[in-house]
């Protein structure tokens, strides 16, 4: 199948990586072609814009959400697909409906990665473990998806239109937003002496087992330390030696997390 790809972001390389490895033959269309790209990526056709075919299988737009609608506007008079999909995990669907306008029987769909990117390109094994979030103008978006892309149905959740924006902030939350916290607990241990290095592995490796087991039972079953034990002496004893954003987080997070459990 012939797939036409708009942005080449490091969500849209890694999503050309994972159609490439399905067997796709992914074309990217660059705004600003760079023939120095060319040879960096192998498997890929980097062409201009002037040079996108009519006909496409699929087409994705991997932009920044700012950016979808003017170019879904845009291909829409320049092309045709069977599917025309968006990455983005907050925007509605109707971002593409500009295709819709052309052609009534085009099945639109954003199919969100729950994955935080990250620089290096990961294995086709690794795609196999991420869930993605899939709002669809159809049902047989579902069939297409599973046969074609995410082959192990279970990963696929569907999200209706109207929800998405509260699903992308729990991905938010999920990701981005437990940084802060991640990075406090670092300046923490570099504020005692640890090196840069061990502190992220000690904060890292602490917290994937926290997560681990919050996969497979609730908060108040894995939940573990001063607070759920009631041992509130230690919780003063930490405040009292914390200063700045680590003494806000902590506080703030504590007083949370006592509301939860």
């Amino acid at each position: 199948m012939k797939l036409l790809q708009v942005g080449f972001g490091k969500a849209g390389k890694h999503m050309a990586h994972l159609f490439y490895s399905m067997g796709f033959d992914v074309e990217i269309a660059l705004r600003n072609f760079d023939e120095s790209i060319v040879n960096l990526y192998e498997g890929y056709s980097f062409i201009k814009f002037c040079d996108i075919s009519t006909y496409y299988d699929v087409v994705l737009i991997a932009t920044s959400d700012s950016s979808i609608r003017a170019v879904s506007d845009r291909l829409s008079k320049m092309v045709r697909a069977d599917y025309v999909i968006h990455l983005s995990g907050a925007l509605s669907i109707n971002e593409l409906s500009s295709f819709l306008a052309v052609d009534s029987d085009v099945i639109i769909m954003s199919l969100h990665p729950n994955i935080a990117f990250s620089s290096e390109l990961i294995d086709e094994f690794w795609y196999k473990s991420v869930y993605f979030g899939l709002t669809a103008s159809s049902d047989r978006a579902h069939d297409f998806v599973s046969k074609n892309i995410i082959t192990n149905s279970e990963k696929i959740v569907l999200i209706a239109d109207e929800d998405k924006p509260s699903y992308h902030a729990a991905a938010v939350l999920s990701s981005n937003l437990i940084m802060p916290i991640l990075q406090s607990a670092i300046n923490i241990y570099e504020s005692i002496g640890v090196e840069e290095s061990s502190a992220r592995k000690l904060t890292c490796s602490l917290a994937s087992s926290a997560v681990l087991n919050l996969s497979s039972a609730s908060l108040k079953e894995v939940i573990t330390g001063p607070i759920s034990r009631k041992d509130y002496d230690t919780v003063e004893r930490h405040l009292l030696n914390l200063n700045g954003d680590e003494k806000v987080v902590y506080k703030t997070t504590s007083n949370w997390l006592k509301k939860l459990i």
